[in-house]
């Protein structure tokens, strides 16, 4: 919810800011680290031989942890070169629970 409706925002953790400024600048710091496949065709072979890592299966495609954007291209490179071409292909910035907890720790 909050990354629908805020600008700007700060994070604290018992008390102590670990995060503040805004939202988009604060995202694309941390890069693209997941990517949303779909494809009528199974990637996950393709995606494993290129050293991605599976978030979660949904109803809508597959989810995978990337390292950034060369990873995805190189994906995206083998997927074609087997004939599969995705109907969907969406690059995704960190969730702000997961920059969260990337700051403060897994432990709140």
């Amino acid at each position: 919810t909050v990354e629908e409706y805020c600008e700007d925002l700060v994070l604290l953790h018992r008390g102590k800011t670990v995060l503040s400024g805004s939202l988009r600048k604060i995202k694309a710091g941390y890069g693209h680290t997941r990517l949303l496949v779909e494809a009528a065709e199974d990637t996950q072979n393709i995606a494993k031989e290129v050293g991605l890592v599976v978030r979660e299966k949904r109803a809508d495609g597959i989810e995978y942890s990337i390292d950034g954007k060369p990873t995805a291209d190189k994906f995206l490179a083998a997927l074609t070169l087997n004939g599969i071409f995705p109907t969907r292909y969406e690059l995704r910035e960190p969730s702000l629970n997961e920059i969260f907890i990337e700051k403060a720790g897994s432990d709140v």
